[in-house]
């Protein structure tokens, strides 16, 4: 009985150095990465309309030849080799790819294209969460043989923790994302308890605020506009295979290109400065002005767009593909951004579209909750996570959007979930990978 206490509490202890560890180095990392973002965004935001044609050029060139041809692990989504770290390499990653992911990333959302915040920062925390962990804990009379995979793990749900400011979300985030229909409840606990310390240090202590906010007014609706919920849901699973089939084939045209980084790179920035020379800078990067417009219900944006003299419902088609497609050609040459973020917009963008379709007012209650569903399908058809959907819905538009966030969820996901964007060991390496560390 006595060594039964002994190893609990030891356990216990071994637990909350751990969260403490990634919590606080997560929430960090977050806060540095947001402020060096919101710099470059803002000074490159201040030139003169012509020459964001050439950002993309000059942001291929930077990262391509100066970090990803020497490491190209410090491309790519990020998640994918968080997944394959801790299901087939004991959470162990390669240190020099983590720290280069960091420019890699501000060049490739500041200067060149269509991508996350979400992917690239759990990929950074979680290799450092993983080295920290190592270096502390794992030096200690607490240390175990999982020290890295659960350091790992608590830099992911640290990460998310600091950008959507949501324990419970983060969480279950990082811990669902591992396998496509299960959770380990130990990874699960110590990834709570990491989320919730990262949520301490960035909100409270360093005063930072969540990446994605809106303000919805409580949801009601009649039971007729409930009825769009399931096709909302239906719409959403189906738009996430459009994505992961476009993110699939980009992968195999760029692979396909002879030679070594920045070729690709280069050849993706000709797609992207077409869009940019075309006026669509608006819906690349990290669209924060097409994230205000869904948000607050407007649609001069998307009425900018051909064919709206047409129907307004053609031009919200068009914004949905366009960023698909900038979005699989970002990523898909290799260069460093995230699925997730892309996700919300298109989600929220496909929510706006059915709303127009249902006859909802903008900015009304049935407008917000159409989002919300279409949020919630999208992430967990795509990325399988149909609780951290949920939970990560409801942060972004409060709990009572409860009834969209399940319905989109469950729906997208029992329809879809035998497909993912994801590389799993019982799937396919994708073309131009080496197995489980491409």
């Amino acid at each position: 009985m006595r060594k039964m206490l002994r190893d609990s509490y030891r356990q216990l202890l071994r637990t909350v150095a751990v969260a403490l560890v990634a919590g606080i180095v997560s929430a960090l990392i977050v806060a540095l990465f947001d402020f060096c973002l919101e710099s470059l965004m803002g000074f490159f935001g201040s030139l003169r309309p012509g020459a964001s044609m050439a950002l993309p050029f000059s942001g291929a060139v930077l990262a391509g030849l100066l970090i990803l041809r020497k490491v190209p692990a410090a491309g790519g989504e990020g998640l994918q080799s968080y997944i394959d770290a801790v299901n087939f390499r004991n959470g162990r990653f390669d240190f020099l790819a983590t720290v280069l992911r960091f420019p890699a990333t501000l060049i490739t959302l500041s200067m060149f294209g269509s991508g996350g915040v979400v992917g690239p920062l759990t990929r950074i925390c979680a290799g450092t969460g993983s080295w920290a962990v190592g270096k502390s804990v794992g030096r200690t009379p607490l240390r175990m043989s999982d020290d890295y995979t659960v350091g790992a793990i608590c830099g992911v749900s640290g990460a998310i923790s600091a950008i959507f400011h949501s324990p419970l979300a983060a969480g279950l985030y990082a811990t669902e994302v591992l396998k496509r229909e299960s959770i380990r409840y130990s990874d699960l606990i110590v990834a709570l308890l990491s989320a919730v310390v990262s949520y301490v240090t960035s909100s409270i202590i360093l005063g930072g605020e969540r990446f994605f906010i809106i303000d919805a007014p409580k949801l009601e609706m009649s039971a007729p506009q409930v009825i769009w919920f399931p096709v909302t849901a239906l719409a959403g699973g189906l738009v996430g295979m459009l994505f992961i089939y476009a993110y699939r084939r980009s992968i195999v045209l760029f692979h396909m290109i002879p030679g070594k980084q920045p070729s690709q790179a280069v050849a993706a920035a000709v797609i992207l400065s077409a869009a940019a020379w075309l006026g669509l800078g608006w819906v690349m990067r990290i669209s924060p002005e097409l994230y205000w417009e869904l948000a607050n219900g407007k649609k001069s944006l998307a009425a900018s767009l051909p064919l709206v003299s047409v129907s307004i419902i053609l031009p919200f088609i068009m914004l949905i593909l366009l960023k698909i497609l900038l979005t699989a050609v970002t990523i898909g040459c290799g260069m460093s951004a995230g699925f997730t973020g892309p996700l919300i917009i298109i989600g929220m963008s496909l929510g706006a579209l059915v709303s127009l379709a249902a006859g909802a007012e903008p900015a009304s209650a049935a407008y917000y909750g159409y989002m919300a569903c279409g949020m919630s399908a999208l992430l967990a058809a795509t990325l399988n996570i149909p609780l951290a959907a949920i939970a990560l819905t409801m942060t972004v538009f409060g709990t009572s959007y409860i009834l969209p966030a399940v319905t989109g969820s469950s729906i997208a996901f029992i329809t879809f979930k035998g497909h993912a964007i994801y590389q799993y060991h019982d799937s396919a390496p994708l073309p131009g990978s080496t197995g489980h560390n491409w």
